[in-house]
């Protein structure tokens, strides 16, 4: 799993510490998850 988290400035439109709930001290993290094919992504993901 790979994860950034930046700073994120509150947004005019769209806010993603709002979307979040991020406290003062928080911050939005972005993750993604690379499977190597999609049943095994299936089974991990029933099981998670």
């Amino acid at each position: 799993m790979e994860c950034r988290g930046d700073d994120v400035p509150d947004g005019k439109f769209t806010d993603f510490r709002r979307a979040v709930q991020a406290k003062d001290d928080g911050s939005a993290v972005f993750s993604s998850v690379e499977w190597p094919d999609k049943l095994t992504a299936i089974r991990a993901w029933r099981n998670s």
